[in-house]
């Protein structure tokens, strides 16, 4: 038997880290994504197609323990019972929210191979709890959510349960024109940045709180269709990303933000944990190719994308 399952990843807007703990037990977290076109893929082989390749197969930055942990989970013998080779189209460990994706579809498979009935939140459930609780990877909810639901999400966060909202598809084929995605380089471990959020001091939670207040003033934005305050507030958002984690930038990546600001961009921001990888930024379409150019000129590369309202999709081929 051979499962493929695919995942998307997302472009996280607003709200990132205040879906981490302690802060989002505390306080309550809410988010705003949606998901694109950067796919992770997991086939998975069993049965008289077991032999098909010899081997596990993982693309480079990939964490080979967290797949051997989900195995283990559904209580299948990694080097006996099937082989599993994953994919991504992006770059691993930059920001988008590949882990959590090939989680998301790495259980998709298996409990179709075993016949387990899982929802969506289900398997979102159980991709953050082996990542965070079983191998210790801090980090929160919000791109294992997105993963398996696609689309545009509002997930809020309030005693340790998750409540999903769909955004309107209206929103994202408005925002989305305005939208560049660039990556800078680098790949990090998004859970050993996300350690900081650990201990909440009040500092970091003033930070959160205002991250937390520009959703939802984001919200109010889309609602009244006033596209250019929401992104006007990527700019502030990211000011107060930076107060609330001293890892998440850098000189580079402050001398890029400058770059692109100088060349007519709105605001923009490091994806996930920070530090390096992809970067979303917001400009006027009419500037958009005078960004390109810059960024270009300094060897970063400008990617293609755009919004998938699927979710984790699972076959038997």
């Amino acid at each position: 038997m051979i499962i493929t399952a695919l995942a998307p990843t997302r472009v996280s807007c607003f709200g990132g880290s205040t879906d981490v703990a302690p802060y989002c037990d505390l306080y309550g977290g809410i988010t705003l994504s949606f998901t694109i076109n950067l796919w992770e893929k997991v086939t998975l082989y069993t049965d008289k197609d077991l032999w098909t390749i010899s081997d596990h197969q993982f693309p480079q930055g990939a964490d080979p323990q967290l797949v051997y942990e989900i195995l283990k989970t559904f209580g299948v013998n990694g080097t006996k019972h099937c082989r599993v080779k994953t994919e991504f189209d992006g770059v691993i460990g930059a920001g988008l929210g590949s882990s959590a994706a090939m989680s998301v579809a790495l259980i998709a498979a298996l409990s179709l191979w075993k016949k387990k009935q899982m929802t969506v939140e289900d398997i979102a459930e159980m991709a953050w709890d082996i990542e965070v609780n079983r191998l210790g990877w801090y980090g929160g909810k919000q791109d294992q959510y997105a993963s398996a639901f696609g689309g545009g999400n509002i997930l809020r966060f309030k005693n340790r349960k998750v409540e999903r909202e769909k955004m309107p598809i209206t929103w994202i084929e408005s925002i989305f024109p305005y939208l560049l995605l660039f990556y800078l380089g680098g790949q990090r471990k998004s859970h050993e940045i996300q350690k900081q959020f650990g201990i909440l001091t009040q500092e970091k939670k003033e930070a959160l709180d205002g991250i937390k207040k520009i959703v939802i003033e984001a919200l109010e934005d889309l609602t009244m269709n006033q596209l250019f305050s929401f992104f006007d507030r990527l700019d502030k958002a990211w000011e107060l990303k930076k107060k609330s984690n001293v890892l998440v930038t850098s000189p580079e990546i402050d001398s890029v933000y400058t770059l692109m600001k100088e060349n007519g961009a709105y605001g923009g921001k490091i994806l996930g944990a920070g530090g390096c990888g992809y970067m979303v930024v917001a400009a006027p379409i009419d500037t958009q190719h005078r960004i390109i150019e810059a960024m270009e000129q300094r060897g970063y590369e400008h990617i293609l994308f755009y919004p998938v309202d699927e979710g984790v999709i699972v076959r038997e081929e």
